[in-house]
Parts: structure tokens; C-alpha cells; sequence
């Protein structure tokens, strides 16, 4: 059974709620309302508020250019925890970006790369694999990942070329005198030349194969070519083969030039489409493009066109505005282009850039902005705003628009990675156990064992039936096994491997196998001293999450919705704020009781 409170209040222009004595003096955030009517939906059976789920993009951009949170996994995994904190649900890390003495590099081991140029990875990240660790991490907390090839046809910033054109000069984009394209300090290669074109869709391909990603993404410089190339000799030999001989304009701003181009961009977009496609219906395929028609006059990014072929599944105009009043305009300017794609239009959102931070006010108004205008999520660049004066902005959001988990929108109303479900209990079959001094994951205990035949047990309480990827938190320490034996046991699949507890590299999450678990409660791990070594063996958290790759068509309905912090005399905030018309403002009560609701302008006045 249901009670509804209704109160309405006129001319009000600041609100607080307080669930029993009244703060005058309480500072509320301001808000003009011309008419207010709040309602209370209370359970009464448990004192507790049925909420439908809100469904919102709301994703962050990491990159490895002014942050350092890529640089550490303890920053990767305490990054991954704050955002989750606040409402993020979407985690957009660069994978291609710029090395500042050479050009570009992956970010991740890339085999694809080092069979073109003989190195697989950014000379920073030798040694790491940092794609895997916010993979991990990211879907330890429930957030989708889709990895983001910043650079794009771009090959570096102002070093000729780099060392992707000293390698394949004839890849380099060129305009109608023979020169290397430069750009806005950005030296290109050509997106309608064959090498490019492998190159980048093949290391695509390879993020989709080798992690369990939930999507890529795509932005200003990809699908993208500035208007002054295409004179480069194999784009040249091309127009002149399906032009009966004919040279390219010399006008480089000729429509038919400029389209005949566009659509060279926009069947290669299709073409990496397809092939991600292959490895899964579930993988998203995003465009962060610069603002239409803009981009496709400077860049040849042809953005409705994506949408309207079905290249692209979702759409993120970069609306990258200093003041609000500048971003209204080109959010209203932008969404006419798209207007059949309503749904799958996302805005983004320029937080933080060099000295430039974002007001609170702006954020939130603009915020409500997209909200007015049907523009269901945000994409923010980039993950230092959020940290930024004590983490100020992330604070904002979780305490006003972000105050409730968002489901995905494409996700049709589902959970698509629930967080991770950890061990329920854990037995010792074998030996004698001691807790370490030192602490694992999140401080849970770490206990140790020096006997031969040592074994502990892992039980779960599996929430659903499907493929877990199964994982095992390492806390090294010296003195303890270089030979950990876990077992893994499922319905299908399984795994018996040795992990070394001394090696400092295997610190924080690995992975230790993938099986097939059905709903209830199971034992899964078995964890045991492997051969005759010697040493401490050593017995942290284990984990499992679901693997999309082995049951992408899995529905999980279950949304982790946080409670509100419920304490005498503390206000709720009404989002968006200022705003107008109905508002739901919910608590959540310990216990079926009474509340007295009150309601105060910004003057402290009832």
C-alpha cells in the first residue's frame, strides 16, 4: 500500500526539506519557481520509496595528457571507485593518443601495431597493459568502458609526421601543392589510403577482441580529413579511376570534391562497423564529432549521415562552449541535424582544459539545458574536472543530478554490467590460518598460511546464471609462495592456475579463469599451495563479473540504487535547480514512521 503527500507551495524560490525541525538560517541553493508541487511516495509495508530507474549517459573521458591517473593502477582503481561514486556509468579511456617526442603510439600491447612499426606500445606504458586495469576496474564498479581513439588519422602534433610517416611517407595527407596537411598544429595521414585505413580498423578490431569492452568511440579527428588534402598520389589515382581520367578539383572546398571525399570516410566508417559488429550486436559504436556543419566543411565529418546509415549507434557533438549562453545556441543549432536520432544524441561536455574549469553554476544549468531539450547524458572531457578543488564538481553532481544510478539508455532498460559480486565466505579446508598485519582489498583481511597443505575454500552467492570472468585480489609481500595455486569450478569451463605472490607486477586484480555459473549459491575457488614451494601462501578477495563477450544476451534487471543519506534535519535538494513545474523529491526511512515535511524559501522562510 501507497500514501502520497502532495504540497504545494507558490512563489517559492528557494527549497530545503527537513524531516523534522526547520534550519531558518540554512543557506538553500537558490532556485526561481513560479509554481512547486513536491511529492512523497512512501511504502508503508517498509517505510521505503519505489523509484523508477532514471535512464542517462553519463560517461567521463581519461587520457594520459595532464593527469596522471593512468600512470598507476592504485590511481586507475581509486579513480574507478570515485566516478562510480558520483553517477558516472560510462568510462571513455584514450587508447591512441601522441607521444610528445615521436608521434602517436597505442596505450595498450598491441601486437597490430608492432607488426606495422615494431614496437607495440607508448614508450610510458612499456611493461603495463592499462586498457586491462580500467577495464577491470571500471567493471568492478558497474561502469561500461569504451575505449577512445583520440587521435585518430591525426600521426602527431607538430613533429612532421612522426615516426608513422618517416616509416610509410606515401601515408601522409597532402594538400594541392605536395605539402604534409598541418592543421591546428596536427600533422595528418590520409583516411582514404589503403595503410591508414588497416591500420586503424585493425587495431580496433583488436581492443574488441582482446577485452571485454562495451563499446569504441570515435571523435574529432576520426572518421576525419581537413578539407585541403586529398592530393596525396593514391587518392589522386583513385578519383582519377572513377573519373574517366580527370584530376581532383583544384578547389578544395568543391562540393562534389567535398563529397566524393566524405563518402570515401563514410564507407570506411562502415567498414569498421561491420567488423566490430562481427564480435558482437552489443558493442557500441560511438562518434564524438565536431559540431555539423562545421566539421564536415573543415573535416569531412559526415555525422548524419552515420546516424541516418546506421554506422554510428549513438552521436556526441563536441559542444565544447566557455558560457551557457554560447552552448544553448549551438545545442539548439545541433539537434535539428539529428532530429530522427533524438534518442541517441548525447552532448559533450567541456568540463576542464589547461587553466579553464568549468563553474558550478554553468554545469548545472547546462545540465538542466540538455534535460529541457531531450538530451538524455553527458560526456565529459575530461576525468580532472571531476578532482579538481577537492573533488568540487564530482561532489555537485552526486549530490544534485546525479543523486540516483542511471541505467544506460541503448541498454533497453537493463543493467548491462552489474558491479561485481564478491566471495561470501571463505572456508579453510586444510591447514592452519592466521590473519596478516597487512591489509587486501578494500582493507579485508589477508590470511596466511606456512603449511604444505594448506586450502581455502571461496563460496558465492552467484546472482544470475551466466560467464563469469573470475578474479583474485594480490597483495604481494615478501616471504610469500611464488606458486599460489587457484582452481576454478563451474558448469562449463574452469581453470587451475599458478599466480606468484612475490611478484610486485601481479599486485590488485588478475584474472584467474572464466566459467559458467548458475544462479545460487556455489563454491567456485579453491585455493592451495601449488608443487613443493615454499613460502607464505596468502588468501584475499575474490571476485566475479559477468564476461558479455561469453552471454552478451544475459538480462540483468538489478539496479543498485543507493539510498539517500536520511538524517535528522537534513535538507534534500530539488534537481534541476533553478526549475519549474512538478518535483519528486524522495527519503528513504529506516522504518515505517511519520515526517513532518517543510518546505523554505532562500530567506529561511516557510
Amino acid at each position: 500500500m501507497k500514501k502520497q503527500l502532495i504540497i504545494q507551495k507558490s512563489k517559492l524560490d528557494t527549497v530545503g526539506l527537513n524531516s523534522l525541525n526547520a534550519f531558518p538560517n540554512q543557506k538553500w541553493p537558490r532556485c526561481m519557481i513560479g509554481m512547486l508541487i513536491m511529492v512523497l511516495l512512501c511504502d508503508v509495508a517498509n517505510g521505503s520509496l519505489k523509484a523508477q530507474p532514471i535512464s542517462e549517459l553519463r560517461a567521463v573521458k581519461i587520457t594520459n595528457v595532464d593527469s596522471q591517473v593512468m600512470f598507476e593502477d592504485e590511481r586507475i582503481a581509486e579513480a574507478m571507485d570515485f566516478l562510480a561514486s558520483v553517477g558516472i556509468n560510462t568510462i571513455v579511456p584514450v587508447v591512441w593518443n601522441s607521444n610528445s617526442a615521436n608521434g602517436d603510439y597505442p596505450l595498450y600491447p598491441s601486437a597490430v601495431f608492432e607488426r606495422y612499426f615494431g614496437t607495440s606500445i607508448h614508450p610510458r606504458f612499456a611493461g603495463r597493459d592499462v586498457l586491462e586495469r580500467i577495464v577491470i576496474e571500471a567493471h568492478r564498479n558497474g561502469m561500461e568502458v569504451l575505449p577512445w581513439f583520440e587521435m585518430g588519422f591525426s600521426t602527431s602534433y607538430s613533429q612532421n609526421g612522426g615516426h608513422i610517416l618517416q616509416k610509410y611517407p606515401d601515408w601522409a595527407l597532402r594538400d594541392k601543392t605536395g605539402k604534409l596537411v598541418v592543421k591546428n598544429g596536427f600533422d595528418w595521414m590520409s583516411n582514404i589510403h589503403p595503410g591508414p585505413q588497416a591500420l586503424i580498423r585493425e587495431m580496433t578490431e583488436e581492443v574488441v577482441i582482446n577485452y571485454d569492452v562495451d563499446g569504441i568511440e570515435y571523435s574529432d579527428r576520426i572518421p576525419a580529413m581537413p578539407y585541403e588534402g586529398g592530393y596525396e598520389p593514391y587518392t589522386v589515382a583513385l578519383y582519377q579511376k572513377e573519373h574517366g581520367g580527370v584530376n581532383p578539383p583544384d578547389d578544395s572546398k568543391d562540393p562534389a570534391w567535398l563529397r566524393w571525399r566524405a563518402d570515401k570516410l563514410n564507407a570506411w566508417f562502415r567498414s569498421v562497423r561491420e567488423v566490430v559488429k562481427k564480435h558482437g550486436a552489443h558493442v557500441t559504436v560511438a562518434a564524438s564529432p565536431s559540431l555539423y556543419p562545421w566539421a564536415y566543411a573543415e573535416y569531412l565529418q559526415d555525422s548524419p549521415t552515420w546516424m541516418k546509415d546506421g554506422i554510428a549507434d549513438e552521436v556526441i557533438p563536441q559542444l565544447y562552449r566557455y558560457n551557457l549562453n554560447d552552448y544553448a545556441k549551438e545545442l539548439n543549432l545541433s539537434l535539428p541535424y539529428y532530429s530522427s536520432y533524438h534518442s541517441k544524441y548525447y552532448a559533450g561536455v567541456l568540463m576542464k582544459v589547461g587553466s579553464y574549469l568549468i563553474s558550478a553554476e554553468y554545469l548545472l544549468k547546462l545540465i538542466e539545458t540538455n534535460r529541457a531539450k531531450g538530451v538524455m547524458g553527458e560526456v565529459y572531457f575530461f576525468y580532472e574536472g571531476f578532482r579538481t578543488q577537492n573533488n568540487a564538481l564530482g561532489n555537485l553532481l552526486k549530490e544534485t543530478a546525479y543523486s540516483k544510478p542511471a541505467l544506460i539508455p541503448m541498454r533497453s532498460g537493463t543493467v548491462f554490467r552489474p558491479p561485481a559480486t564478491f566471495s561470501a565466505s571463505k572456508t579453510p579446508l586444510n591447514g592452519t590460518w592466521n590473519p596478516l598485519p597487512e591489509t587486501g582489498f578494500k582493507n579485508t583481511t589477508l590470511w596466511r598460511s606456512d603449511e604444505a597443505n594448506a586450502q581455502m575454500l571461496y563460496s558465492f552467492s552467484v546472482p544470475f546464471s551466466a560467464w563469469f570472468d573470475v578474479f583474485a585480489h594480490q597483495t604481494t609481500e615478501a616471504g610469500q609462495t611464488a606458486q599460489a595455486r587457484y582452481k576454478v569450478f563451474g558448469k562449463m569451463g574452469g581453470a587451475d592456475v599458478l599466480v606468484n605472490q612475490t611478484d610486485t607486477r601481479k599486485d590488485g586484480w588478475q584474472k584467474i579463469g572464466s566459467v559458467y555459473l548458475e544462479k545460487g549459491t556455489q563454491q567456485v575457488v579453491q585455493l592451495e599451495r601449488g608443487g613443493s614451494t615454499q613460502g607464505v601462501l596468502s588468501a584475499g578477495e575474490v571476485m566475479i563479473m559477468i564476461n558479455r563477450k561469453k552471454s552478451p544476451d544475459v538480462v540483468v534487471n538489478i539496479l543498485d540504487e543507493k539510498p539517500l543519506p536520511h538524517k535528522k534535519n537534513t535538507p534534500f535538494y530539488v534537481f534541476p535547480n533553478p526549475s519549474s513545474g512538478i518535483k519528486t523529491i524522495e527519503v528513504n526511512l529506516e522504518k515505517r514512521s511519520h515526517v513532518l515535511l517543510e518546505v523554505y524559501d532562500r530567506n529561511g522562510s516557510k
